[in-house]
């Protein structure tokens, strides 16, 4: 009989919950049975090990970054406003998912090195920033679409994607690794635009 699909949810989001509260080393499958309000028999009926619960987290965190992040800016019409709705929502899913997001940052930490399947969990990761780089690709072509960036080249615009995504995970580095002011984070940012602007502008 298949299980309901509520209580894997259930386990996998306190799972993410407890991976990100106390990390990977330190959580435990009873930590996770409890913030669930589950036994611990139940959570392995799901998963056989602490290593797949945490690539399944992965998975979900990532699928659902991805498509919050096509949503949010398919909702922004301007190049600008769909910049600042990508930059925003990046910074508070990898704030809320640290965790399971360092080899993301480009920063692997603790998920590469504390798991078994470490190479699994790093091509999910890289799976799902390469899916990013393609919105961000149409985030600058909307930008093109509005006379806003000059044209150019379609290797330039996947390089120049790949440069805004590493530069604005710089600064989400910044305040989840060093508690930094979010205001000036954001601040940074706009400049960051101005920059991108003055550069490739037309």
């Amino acid at each position: 009989m298949a299980r309901p699909k509520g209580k894997r949810d259930n386990i996998l989001n306190s799972a993410s919950d407890v991976f990100n509260n106390k990390g990977f080393h330190l959580a435990n499958i009873n930590d996770i049975a409890e913030h669930a309000g589950i036994g611990k028999g139940t959570v392995y009926e799901y998963f056989t090990s602490k290593n797949e619960l945490f690539i399944e987290v992965v998975k979900q965190n990532t699928n659902q970054y991805v498509e919050t992040i096509r949503e949010v800016t398919n909702e922004k019409q301007k190049f600008r406003e769909k910049f600042t709705a990508f930059s925003d929502t990046h910074r508070a899913f990898i704030k809320a998912n640290f965790e399971a997001t360092g080899g993301f940052l480009g920063t692997p930490g603790s998920l590469a090195l504390a798991i078994d399947n470490r190479e699994e969990v790093m091509k999910i990761l890289l799976d799902a920033r390469e899916q990013v780089i393609t919105i961000i690709m149409d985030i600058l072509n909307t930008g093109l679409a509005e006379g806003t960036i000059k044209p150019m080249p379609a290797d330039v615009l996947k390089y120049t994607s790949d440069v805004v995504f590493d530069m604005i995970n710089r600064n989400t580095a910044r305040v989840c690794q060093f508690s930094l002011d979010e205001t000036q984070i954001r601040n940074e940012e706009i400049q960051l635009l101005d920059i991108l602007l003055n550069g490739i502008g037309s």
